[in-house]
Formats: C-alpha cells, sequence, structure tokens
C-alpha cells in the first residue's frame, strides 16, 4: 500500500509542471531519508555548483558551501562531481574533507551529509542532491529503491528543464533577431521613401526647368522676331525726322522749293 503511495506521488510530480515537479520529487526524497536540510545543487561546468532548489536549509550553509567553488577544499556536492558517485560522510565536525565548513556544521549540529549525484542516460552529472541530518545512515532496500527512482525522476525533470531553457534561449534569440529584421526594415523602408521623394523633386525640377527652358527658347525667338522690323521702322523713323529737319530748315530760310 505504501508502494503504491509512493508511485503514485511520483507519478503527479512528473505530471506537474518542471518546477513543482523538482520541489516535489525533492520533498519526497527528504521525505524518504528523513534529513533536516536538502539542497539540490545545479552543476556548472562539472566543476563548482549552484543552487537550483533549497529546502530548509540555512543560507549559512549554502553560502559556506558556494565559497569552496574554484578553490581546493570541496565540500559534498563537489566531492560528487569529482568522483562521480554517491558521497556519504558521518562525524563531519571531526572529517578531515570537512574542514573548511567544521564551523558551520557545528553551529547547525550537522552530523551526517549524504550526497547524490543525478545523472543522465550518459552519466553525464545534471545535478547533485545533498541531504543534511538523514534519520538513518545504513538504507534499507526500500529505501535504496526510492532514491534510485526518485533520482530518475530527478534527472528527466532536470533535462526538461534544461530542453526548456534551451528552447527558451533559442526563442529569445529568434524574437531578437527578428526585432533587429524588423528595425532594419523599418530603417530600409524609411530610405526608400527619402529616395522616392528626393527622385519626385528631382523629376519636379526638372520640368521646372525644361518649362523654363522652353519660355527662354521662346522668347528668344520673339525677341529676335521683333528687332527686324523694329529696327527698320526706327531707322525710317530716322530718316524721316533728319528730312523734316532739313525741310522746316529751308522753309525757315526760304529755300524750299516745289520740286
Amino acid at each position: 500500500m505504501a508502494t503504491d503511495i509512493f508511485k503514485s506521488q511520483v507519478l503527479d510530480a512528473l505530471l506537474s509542471k518542471s518546477s513543482s515537479a523538482v520541489s516535489s520529487l525533492v520533498i519526497l526524497l527528504q521525505e524518504t531519508l528523513e534529513a533536516q536540510y536538502t539542497v539540490l545543487w545545479r552543476t556548472e561546468q562539472y566543476v563548482s555548483v549552484s543552487v537550483e532548489l533549497a529546502l530548509t536549509t540555512p543560507p549559512t550553509l549554502i553560502d559556506a558551501i558556494l565559497a569552496l567553488n574554484d578553490t581546493q577544499a570541496k565540500s559534498a556536492p563537489h566531492c560528487v562531481l569529482k568522483h562521480r558517485r554517491s558521497e556519504l560522510t558521518t562525524q563531519i565536525s571531526s572529517h578531515a574533507d570537512w574542514a573548511q565548513l567544521h564551523s558551520c556544521a557545528a553551529d547547525l549540529a550537522i552530523e551526517n551529509c549524504l550526497a547524490l549525484p543525478i545523472t543522465d542516460n550518459v552519466e553525464s552529472i545534471l545535478g547533485v542532491v545533498t541531504l543534511f541530518n538523514v534519520a538513518h545512515t545504513e538504507l534499507t532496500e526500500q529505501q535504496q529503491k526510492r532514491i534510485e527512482i526518485l533520482c530518475s525522476a530527478i534527472s528527466q525533470v532536470l533535462q526538461q528543464v534544461a530542453s526548456e531553457r534551451h528552447l527558451k534561449s533559442l526563442q529569445d534569440a529568434h524574437n531578437a533577431r527578428a526585432a533587429e529584421q524588423r528595425v532594419e526594415l523599418n530603417e530600409s523602408n524609411l530610405l526608400l521613401k527619402k529616395a522616392i521623394n528626393q527622385r519626385n523633386r528631382i523629376q519636379e525640377q526638372l520640368v521646372e526647368m525644361e518649362s523654363m527652358a522652353a519660355l527662354t527658347t521662346m522668347l528668344s525667338s520673339l525677341t529676335h522676331e521683333m528687332n527686324t522690323p523694329l529696327g527698320a521702322a526706327i531707322t525710317a523713323t530716322s530718316h524721316l525726322q533728319e528730312l523734316s529737319a532739313q525741310s522746316e530748315a529751308k522753309f525757315e530760310n526760304s529755300n524750299l522749293k516745289k520740286s
């Protein structure tokens, strides 16, 4: 009966959203081992860790473990990354590998820690679960089976989470590129509109220039046509004025003849 309830709980967790599925599965793991503090660590380049999920774990412990990233001193999750296997540490307060954390462990009364690797199908480590102050360091067969089931289920969810994150990253990159293309398209359309407007202005100027050239040609031709008769008229007028002046002079001097 208890086994059926456990399987039902695992199935319900797997059918829920990724974020709540991870939390539900880690809680089941904590309850299975009756641990006081539980942390799911996400691996970073297989050498350091970051927090994926923490259950009732004091920040001082988490900060102390994170401070060991990229140092020679290692904690439970770092040891799992190095040895690629489960790590059970008892009598932490006097354990040599926990020298850097003795003070923190003593303050929190941490006696033991079980660290479990979460691996994928090719044995790559996706994460590490650390359970502090587990009630029983000697695991029963049922507990071991449940741990295997839960670690496998957590692995499936973490892989799904990784896939979702990767897909979101691709979508974000696609959306960013699409936004850039829209900006480029708008800029191209703006430049095209400016080019069309400039072309239209040039065409209008050319039409205006052609009209002015035609008008200039017409005026030049008209001027030429008018200059010829006007020149003749002016010459004739000058000649008549000269003849009139001569006639007046002769009339005044009584030299005007009938002939």
